[in-house]
């Protein structure tokens, strides 16, 4: 079973525009530094949130050749992006600064361990590569066996991915495969925000792959969704939720391009060092890195070279902002 065929959701949409600038604001490392304590709260939910929306957007109905095609797309960007990335971390004096530089170097971070946020691709391509031979060959005879071979296959593959991280996309999964609707599981509530506070002020919760970094994950939604459902109510079709609403569809390009910029606004904590919070620089070094990453995607396809990158002629969806006019 592959669930029910899928409208687009606005609330996820807005969900992952949340999720994809708190991941901007925390690649600040200047901001970052200044709150390691909300640095790690935001952790615990943040990338879990987008595999848990790519577990419940995964179709496993599409026929080999065509998901080949995406695999295949999936992984240009990733190869391209990390490859440079690698080299970047052996060149400049950054955190995960590599002494050497050799094809084994490149290969190893490309296929087993990948550095900076293109983690994020390389699970989602072994957890979808798995998930497609397992659901489509049907080993398990039943959706619950099915998922719990997945699981353990995936749990098995420790050095190529991070079953905790595989663990929200098998959740996703299962609420599609179950026909479950994403809004009957996670429900807009204000009153999330108590058990959350008080969750995330026990540094015990703050990791993912724990029942308090799960109920993290969970709360976190929920009070997103209240924020778009009291948003829409309040101020419909506001300039802000349509921001919103147009990061959230295109944060591949975002997640792409965005550590180009939070490497080179550093500049700005000097300019800026009079705001003891360093908000100020977040907030500027956000705007900076999305609307460049929007900018990188949209010259892109202007150039007609989004087919040789992404595999399709327009990558930037420029919907909600079409509506304005």
């Amino acid at each position: 079973m592959n669930g029910p065929e899928l409208h687009r959701l606005h609330e996820i949409d807005f969900l992952k525009g949340v999720m994809i600038l708190l991941m901007v604001a925390f690649h600040l490392a200047w901001f970052a530094d200044a709150h390691l304590y909300a640095k790690a709260v935001v952790y615990t939910f943040h990338m879990p949130v987008f595999l848990l929306i790519s577990g419940y957007l995964w179709r496993t109905d599409r026929e080999l050749n065509e998901q080949w095609r995406r695999w295949l797309w999936l992984f240009v960007p990733y190869a391209v992006m990390e490859l440079g990335y690698v080299v970047m971390c052996f060149l400049l004096p950054v955190r995960e600064h590599l002494s050497e530089l050799s094809v084994r170097t490149v290969a190893y971070h490309l296929i087993v361990h990948p550095l900076g946020p293109y983690w994020y691709f390389h699970t989602l391509l072994i957890c979808q590569m798995v998930s497609y031979v397992f659901l489509r060959s049907n080993l398990g005879r039943s959706l619950f066996v099915n998922l719990l071979l997945i699981a353990v296959f995936l749990a098995s593959m420790d050095r190529l991915v991070v079953f905790a991280n595989a663990m929200y996309f098998l959740i996703g999964l299962l609420l599609r495969q179950s026909g479950t609707p994403f809004l009957k599981v996670f429900r807009p509530s204000l009153v999330s925000l108590l058990p959350f506070v008080w969750l995330m002020t026990d540094e015990a919760h703050l990791n993912r792959a724990t029942l308090g970094g799960m109920a993290i994950t969970y709360f976190a939604v929920s009070l997103c969704l209240f924020v778009y459902q009291y948003s829409e109510r309040r101020f419909p079709r506001s300039r802000f939720m349509l921001t919103m609403r147009l990061i959230g569809r295109n944060t591949l390009p975002i997640l792409l391009f965005s550590p180009l910029f939070t490497l080179s606004v550093k500049p700005l904590a000097q300019l800026l060092a009079f705001d003891p919070t360093r908000l100020l620089f977040a907030l500027c070094g956000m705007a900076i890195a999305v609307a460049g990453s929007l900018a990188i995607a949209l010259a892109m396809d202007r150039l007609r070279l989004s087919p040789y990158f992404f595999g399709k002629a327009q990558v930037v969806d420029l919907t909600p902002i079409s509506s304005l006019y």
